[in-house]
Parts: structure tokens; C-alpha cells; sequence
């Protein structure tokens, strides 16, 4: 069914619903079900509906208003009725389909579990298990992170009872980064108040929609210890790439090698605007001498498919990048057009890589490998080849639905993807280059992926020593640098021939 076809169902399928769903249609079921029930029953499968349309392959509705309600009455900690599987497998049209689903939502009403919009979440989450590790719901704060304007940079954990306030995440750059808060901090008064319920749900709207110069002083426990930190309310500009150190007005100091001219930069998520950040660095750089750029991917967990290709293609305006393939389009393209921006495409380049470099982090190793244009060094990337498309107009507007809609290959024709099946002989992820793989303990990657979420959230004018203050204690990168150093001294293959 195509997607223009889609919605004039959804929408007949809605008009007869109350009807389909009245004791006298179903004998079986006496009580009416409710109009919450309904609106439940219609706002769910109108989003089954868009991800049968999208997803990578084709999936039956009937599986996923099954996985949809296996999920209610997971959450409530009920079996679900053997009658109501079997209705699922012996329905017939979306019309029954929705009938299941608006009963099987009266039948658990009542539970805390699923009240107001907790029902349509917990089914739209289970139905994203039930497909892949990579289709997922996204909460608010997370679709949000790019648009630079965030209030002071803060993303908090699902709060318990009345309070405290736990920091789940904080955004390089922002006031929350420059006062030194970090994953993990607690707030425990705000403006010498304690937070309580309804406090913490003030602090949550200031903290999203001021504007001004508006401030507050909040009281944080980490471990033992508890601090005063005081944060301004104002617009910034979220960092998704770092440096070597922060200097003391909190930019970056972009030089691994100070005397040769060798730039280092750190990527985290790929969202919108990276590229931007990268080649404005770059080129600042490149009048001072800039002999060479190390781009660690290490931890890279990819992100926007289109931002990884901006990224390439500051390298490799012209080489292939790679090609992409959906379930309705039955060739492979490279939708990723040639640049006629060649500003930074001599630039000699080395790729650090791990086995946690994913996604859009493997598609810029892979561009740069596949194009002679970087040594890539470090050990094999985690083999993650497909797509994921953001659902628009959920109904729950606060929240974004991810949905696995394609696959992508490297730019030289060989997979990027790696299946359950496959083998580490086969064809997937990124290898580094001959003489250039070094792998580390997990426990040191461990280390180090926490060291540098240390050491990037560390404010300029912080005097806290941290380990990677001692550049030794990432052997992996200073193995890379001492290798770029012999390639740049011998002429390598790492700048574009002409």
C-alpha cells in the first residue's frame, strides 16, 4: 500500500470504528469501550501504519499490533490472553486489528502503568524491540540536542517521587558544561529551596524556554562532596566535535603536535551542523601552517546519515561515498553528491577507529579508506550498515519514533553491515589499514571513553588534573600520532593526488 493510500484508510477504518466496536458486533464483549480507548486504538495504528510503509522489509500489521500488545500487558505484569492471539492471528482487515487493540487497552485502562499517554509509549516501544536493536522511541530531549537554543544545557533522568533531580547527560558548550556540571550530579535545592515535584517541573520549563538572562543557583551533590553552581539561562551553540584541551576562556586548542602542525579532532554524535563546525576549525587552522588532521572516531556513535556524508565530502568532494538502498527502490544509489568545495581536500588525514565507531562514524572511515584519502589506524569498526528515519507527527509531539527504513554499502561495492551470521572473515565494518591495527583491552576502552567525557566537560578555567591530562595514558592515540608522523615525513598517501 503506498503511503498517499495509507492515511484515507487509517481514517475510514477511524469513522467505523464505533461501530465495529459495539456489543451487538461483538457478542463476546458487552462493555462499549471508552473514547480513550478508541483514541489509543487510532493513534497507535496510524504509526504501525507509517512504519509498515517505511520499515526495511516488509512486516505484517498483525505482528506488530501483536508486539504492540504483548507490550501492555508486559508493563502491567499480566500474560497476555491466548483468546487475544488468536484473535491476532485470525484477523483479517486493520479494521479488526484496531478492535484488539482499543479492547485490549480497556482491558488494562485502569492501570497506573498506562494511564494518559504511557500506554501509546510503552506499545510504540515494544513494537521497536520486536523489530531491531536500532528502531527505537526517542524522548524529547534527545530529538532536541542540535537545535542549539537548549536553556543551560542539561538532560535529566527520569525523575522518582518528589525529587531530586539527577543530570543524565550535559551539553559540551553550554552554561551547564562552563559551571562544571557532569553526568551523575544530583540537584538538591534550587535557589536554596528543595526540590520537590512540583519544583523540579519550574526548573525543567525555565530551563527549556528562558530566553534571557535569567539565573539560578542550584546546590549539587556528587558523591560526598556538595557544591554551589549558578547558571544563566542563554542561547548556545551545542559543541559535536573537541579538541586537545580547552583553554582558559573554555575554546578549543586544536593541536596534538604543537611544533608540526598536527590537528586533532574528537567527534561525538553526528547531528546537524558538525560539518559546519569541522570545516570552519579547518580552515582556521590552515593558514597556520596545518601539516596534518587526526580524526578520532573511536566512540563515534554516527547519527545523521547525510551530516557523515557533509563530512567525507570535505575530504573527498568528487569519490564515491557510498550507496544506499530502501525497500521500495530496488537500486543501489550514491545520493551523497560530489562538492565543488576542494578547500580542505588536500589535507593529509588519519582516521582513529574502534569497535565502537558505528554508523555514520564507519561511513566517513570507509569514505576516506576507500578513497586513499586517510590512514585509517586503530581496530575494526562495530559493522552497523542501515538506516533509521525519523517518523514525523507522532502523536505524541514531544517524542520522535527512529525506524530502520534502509541499508547503506561502502562506496567500493563491499558491505559495511555486519548480520548475526557473519563471520570475521567476512566482508563488514572498517579494518585499519596493513600495520596499523592496535587493539585495546575493553577495560582500557572503558577507561578512556570516560576520561574523555571527563575531559571534554571540564571547563577552561577548571584547575581539576584528569588522566588524559598525561597524553601517555591513551596509548592508542600517541601510537597513531607517532605513525602520522612517519607518513607525513615520508610523503604518504594521505593528502588527495592531483
Amino acid at each position: 500500500m503506498s503511503r498517499l493510500l495509507a492515511v484515507p484508510l487509517v481514517l475510514a477504518v477511524v469513522a467505523s470504528l464505533d461501530a465495529a466496536t459495539t456489543p451487538a458486533s461483538r457478542p463476546n464483549h458487552s462493555v462499549a469501550p471508552s473514547a480513550e480507548s478508541i483514541k489509543f486504538a487510532r493513534d497507535l495504528f496510524t504509526v504501525l501504519n507509517e512504519i509498515a510503509e517505511v520499515y526495511v522489509r516488509p512486516v505484517e500489521r498483525a505482528d506488530l499490533v501483536r508486539a504492540a500488545v504483548a507490550g501492555l500487558y508486559e508493563v502491567v505484569r499480566q500474560p497476555v490472553p491466548p483468546r487475544l492471539l488468536a484473535e491476532i492471528d485470525q484477523a483479517s482487515t486493520q479494521l479488526e486489528l484496531m478492535s484488539i487493540l482499543t479492547r485490549a487497552h480497556g482491558n488494562l485502562a485502569a492501570a497506573e502503568e498506562l494511564s494518559g499517554n504511557q500506554a501509546l509509549i510503552v506499545s510504540l516501544r515494544a513494537v521497536a524491540r520486536a523489530l531491531d536493536p536500532h528502531t527505537m522511541l526517542l524522548p524529547e530531549e534527545e530529538s532536541r540536542r542540535a537545535r542549539g537554543e537548549l536553556g543551560v544545557g542539561l538532560v535529566f533522568a527520569p525523575s522518582v517521587g518528589n525529587g531530586p533531580l539527577t543530570i543524565r547527560d550535559v551539553i559540551p558548550g553550554s552554561p551547564a558544561q562552563r559551571a562544571g556540571l557532569r553526568p551523575g550530579d544530583v540537584i538538591t535545592e534550587i535557589e536554596g529551596r528543595p526540590v520537590n515535584a512540583a519544583s523540579a517541573a519550574v526548573l525543567r520549563q525555565d530551563f527549556d524556554d528562558a530566553r534571557g538572562a535569567q539565573r539560578f543557583s542550584l546546590t549539587v551533590r556528587r558523591g560526598p562532596s556538595v557544591r554551589t553552581a549558578v547558571l544563566t539561562c542563554e542561547p548556545f551553540d551545542p559543541e559535536w566535535i573537541a579538541g586537545v584541551n580547552r583553554r582558559f576562556d573554555n575554546t578549543w586548542n586544536w593541536y596534538l603536535d604543537e611544533r608540526r602542525r598536527i590537528a586533532y579532532v574528537r567527534f561525538g554524535s553526528l547531528e546537524p551542523g558538525v560539518a559546519y563546525q569541522l570545516r570552519t576549525v579547518l580552515l582556521r587552522l590552515k593558514p597556520e601552517g596545518l601539516s596534518g588532521v587526526i580524526l578520532d572516531l573511536r566512540w563515534c556513535p554516527g547519527g545523521s546519515l547525510q551530516e557523515a556524508a557533509n563530512i567525507a565530502r570535505l575530504f573527498v568532494p568528487d569519490g564515491p561515498i557510498a550507496k544506499a538502498q530502501y525497500r521500495n527502490k530496488n537500486a543501489l544509489a550514491d545520493p551523497f553528491q560530489p562538492s565543488a568545495d576542494n578547500a580542505l581536500a588536500d589535507v593529509p588525514l588519519l582516521a582513529l577507529v574502534s569497535g565502537q565507531t558505528t554508523g555514520g562514524g564507519e561511513l566517513i572511515a570507509a569514505a576516506l579508506q576507500d578513497n586513499q584519502r586517510a590512514i585509517i589506524f586503530g581496530e575494526r569498526t562495530f559493522g552497523k550498515g542501515t538506516i533509521q528515519t525519523i517518523l514525523p507527527n507522532l502523536p505524541i509531539p514531544e517524542l520522535q519514533l527512529k525506524v530502520t527504513s534502509g541499508s547503506f554499502i561502502r562506496g567500493n561495492g563491499k558491505p559495511l553491515h555486519r548480520f548475526p551470521e557473519s563471520k570475521p572473515s567476512d566482508d563488514w565494518g572498517v579494518r585499519p589499514d596493513p600495520g596499523c591495527e592496535m587493539p585495546l583491552s575493553p577495560e582500557l576502552n572503558r577507561k578512556l571513553k570516560e576520561w574523555y567525557q571527563l575531559h571534554t566537560l571540564r571547563p577552561g578555567s577548571s584547575l581539576e588534573p584528569l588522566p588524559l591530562d598525561d597524553p601517555e595514558n591513551d596509548p592508542q592515540r600517541q601510537a597513531a600520532l607517532r605513525k602520522f608522523r612517519q607518513t607525513l615525513g615520508a610523503g604518504g598517501p594521505t593528502s588527495r593526488k592531483p
